[in-house]
């Protein structure tokens, strides 16, 4: 249970960061936050939090 929440967590904040990176290249830093490169970022870092905080409770 815990490895696969590791994982899970892991993988979202990875794809957060590739997906914020491929937004710059795309729109730019003045467009950026109005793209859906934004709001994909977003709601993967939220999956990483929802998926981190479980990791930790269960790890301890």
């Amino acid at each position: 249970m815990e490895e696969m929440l590791f994982i899970v967590a892991m993988g979202a904040l990875g794809l957060c960061f590739c997906v914020f990176i491929l937004g710059i290249f795309n729109n730019g830093l003045n467009n950026l936050f109005k793209s859906k490169y934004a709001k994909v970022s977003i709601l993967l870092f939220i999956v990483y939090i929802l998926t981190f905080v479980p990791y930790i409770i269960v790890s301890n």
